[in-house]
C-alpha cells in the first residue's frame, strides 16, 4: 500500500492536475491516477478534496467528497458542486489542495494561487457593462447608497461654473428675460403680444363710472353718503337712540327696564 501511494503521489505531481475557473464559485480539477504497478485506475473511485490555508498542517477551509468514474486513470471533477465554495477567502490568500483516494491522503498539497482571484468575480470586484444587484453600496467601508436606493454619502456640491453646454440665456444663473426693464412706480410688467414691457395696470383698476355702474346695478343708492346718521342727536342721560319708524330719536329705554310692580 505504501508503494502504491508513493506512485500515486508522483503521478499527481507530474501530471500537475489543472485548476481553472468554472461556474461561479466552482473549480475544475483534472488528473490521472495510476496504481503502484503503473496501471491506470478504472471505474468509480471515492475521492476527497480538501483545501487548507497552509502547505502543511494548517486549518481546513473546505472539503468535498466525490465519486467520479475514471477512464484509463483520467478524471475530471468540478469542485463546489456538493459543498459550495462561497466562503473561500478572496483577499489574495493562497490555498492548498490535498487529494485523498479511498480515504488515504496524498502529499504534497498543491498550491492554488488562482483560486482567490477567480472567485473574486463572485463579489463583483469590477463590473463593466453588467447589472449590479446589491442591498447597499459602500466605498472604503462608508455607506453611500442605503437599502432604499437613497444617496446617503457626502453631499454633492456642484458649481455653476462646472456645468457645460449652458444656454446663453442662463449665463447669469437664471432665465431672467425682464432684467433690462425699468418700470415707473405703479406700473406692472405686461405682455403686448410680442415682448414684455412696462404698463399701467388697467385691468385691475376701476374708473369712477365703472364703480357707480357696479353699485347701481346692485340697487345701492348713488351720490353722497353719510354713515354717521346719529351725530345730530342730543340725548339725555339714560336715554337711548330709538327708531320711531321715520327717524332716530332719543327716548327712555322701556324695553330693558322693569317697574317696581314688574
Amino acid at each position: 500500500m505504501q508503494r502504491t501511494l508513493c506512485f500515486l503521489l508522483t503521478s499527481l505531481v507530474v501530471l500537475s492536475a489543472s485548476v481553472a475557473l468554472g461556474a461561479p464559485t466552482r473549480l475544475v480539477q483534472q488528473g490521472r491516477l495510476l496504481d503502484g504497478d503503473g496501471a491506470a485506475l478504472q471505474g468509480v473511485q471515492n475521492l476527497t478534496f480538501t483545501l487548507y490555508d497552509a502547505e502543511t498542517d494548517g486549518n481546513v477551509v473546505w472539503t468535498e467528497d466525490l465519486a467520479p468514474v475514471l477512464d484509463d486513470g483520467y478524471y475530471s471533477v468540478t469542485l463546489g458542486t456538493v459543498e459550495p465554495l462561497d466562503d473561500l477567502p478572496t483577499d489574495g490568500t493562497s490555498l492548498w489542495l490535498e487529494m485523498a483516494v479511498g480515504g488515504v491522503g496524498l502529499s504534497p498539497r498543491q498550491e492554488l494561487l488562482s483560486v482567490p482571484y477567480a472567485l473574486e468575480a463572485t463579489s463583483a470586484n469590477h463590473v463593466d457593462g453588467g447589472v449590479v444587484d446589491a442591498a447597499e453600496i459602500l466605498v472604503d467601508g462608508n455607506l453611500v447608497v442605503d437599502s432604499l436606493g437613497t444617496w446617503v454619502g457626502e453631499p454633492l456640491d456642484v458649481s455653476w461654473d462646472d456645468l457645460s453646454d449652458v444656454p446663453a440665456e442662463l449665463d447669469d444663473g437664471d432665465q431672467d428675460t425682464l432684467l433690462d426693464l425699468s418700470c415707473l412706480g405703479g406700473e406692472i410688467v405686461s405682455w403686448d403680444g410680442t415682448s414684455w414691457g412696462c404698463a399701467i395696470d388697467i385691468d385691475t383698476q376701476l374708473s369712477e363710472a365703472e364703480v357707480d355702474a357696479f353699485v347701481g346695478n346692485n340697487n345701492y343708492s348713488l351720490g353722497d353718503h353719510t354713515v354717521d346718521t346719529l351725530s345730530a342727536l342730543g340725548c339725555l342721560g339714560g336715554e337711548v337712540a330709538r327708531w320711531d319708524g321715520v327717524a332716530w330719536v332719543c327716548g327712555i329705554d322701556i324695553d330693558t327696564q322693569l317697574s317696581e310692580a314688574e
